[in-house]
């Protein structure tokens, strides 16, 4: 089986799952168009059409007529193709020429669709049972302002209509319409990290990290008001927000925390949340009861929302063997769920179906 990935590598999920299913002994290539790509996300496992500087119009031009070409091929010879999240081509021809890829050339191959998040989030089937929330979005700041039913119907629609399937995940099922899909196929993000082994300086230091990379939609101030108010109680406790730092020194602050916090707003965790989890780290995370009926029921993530935070983790700095025990839960999850050698073998299992 020769195994094509596509779309957006967000918190390097393509990269990882790339791993995955080489290390299943899989024939697996993945395509890359994105252009201004993170220095915190992973690209070694995929095939780039742009480079990292700023290219000339003709070189771009060039770049972009060599990836599609590659593209063309990588799509004839491929016998399943998984786009994640979204694809699009930097030209103004992209719906002829999808239509030509998927309906024509792919016409009779597998193909599936993966959506992560606020590409199909519909606020409004959330704001019922998500106060949280709905704050955030009508905050001005919030920063995915875009999310509605139109755009989810819109990105739903199209590779509908492309013959995709669906392959959801457990924080967006609930948005997709059984007007464009009716598969209800389930996959978990796919997540590596660094296991380099790093010491804490202050080994009575607890430290507690946080990466605000969408500070509204993730809580990052109600998370930071309840982490002064407990420093204030219980000084060993070193609160550090992951920002504007290298990502060596990123992964070095991760792998020598004690608690990572990954969000209390959107009710499920992020790749971030995954990636402290295979490192051994007890995760605090807000999970909403929607999601969470789609994982099992033995997972090591610490719900806690804004209205209950402060008192969760003061809860483990008062018995400090819950990090060691949730720590080592939080392992065994990530290698049996979350691992991309684990991911993607649940992945060959819905493909072959």
């Amino acid at each position: 089986m020769k195994i094509l990935l596509l779309g957006m590598n967000y918190a390097s999920t393509l990269n990882s799952l790339v791993s995955g299913f080489k290390e299943s002994g899989q024939d697996v290539s993945a395509i890359s168009f994105e252009e201004n790509r993170s220095i915190y996300n992973s690209f070694e496992n995929i095939h780039c059409v742009f480079p990292d500087q700023k290219l000339s119009w003709l070189a771009y031009k060039w770049k972009t007529l060599r990836g599609t070409r590659k593209l063309y091929s990588s799509v004839k010879q491929a016998d399943v193709i998984h786009v994640y999240s979204n694809l699009t081509l930097p030209t103004k021809y992209e719906d002829k020429l999808l239509r030509f890829l998927f309906l024509k050339v792919a016409k009779h191959k597998k193909k599936f669709i993966t959506y992560v998040g606020s590409e199909v989030r519909i606020p409004e089937t959330d704001f019922p049972g998500n106060p949280f929330y709905k704050k955030a979005f009508q905050n001005p700041a919030y920063e995915y302002p875009y999310e509605s039913q139109a755009c989810s119907f819109k990105h739903q629609r199209k590779f509908s209509e492309l013959g995709f399937e669906l392959i959801s995940t457990p924080d967006t099922l609930h948005y997709i319409s059984d007007t464009f899909f009716k598969s209800g196929k389930m996959t978990f993000h796919a997540g590596a990290a660094s296991t380099s082994f790093h010491k804490k300086e202050n080994p009575e230091e607890i430290r507690v990290v946080h990466a605000p990379s969408a500070p509204v939609a993730k809580g990052s101030s109600i998370i930071r008001q309840a982490m002064e108010n407990i420093s204030a109680r219980h000084p060993q406790v070193n609160y550090v927000e992951l920002q504007q730092v290298s990502n060596e020194r990123y992964q070095e602050l991760v792998a020598t925390c004690d608690l990572y916090i990954d969000q209390v707003i959107w009710g499920f965790h992020g790749v971030a949340a995954i990636q402290a989890m295979a490192l051994g780290k007890p995760v605090v995370c807000y999970l909403h009861e929607i999601p969470l009926q789609y994982i099992p029921e033995d997972h090591p993530i610490i719900n806690s929302n804004p209205s209950t935070l402060e008192a969760t983790i003061e809860k483990f700095i008062l018995n400090p063997q819950l990090f060691d025990d949730t720590g080592k839960k939080s392992i065994a999850y990530y290698e049996n769920y979350h691992s991309p050698k684990a991911v993607a073998q649940r992945l060959l299992k819905t493909y072959a179906e």
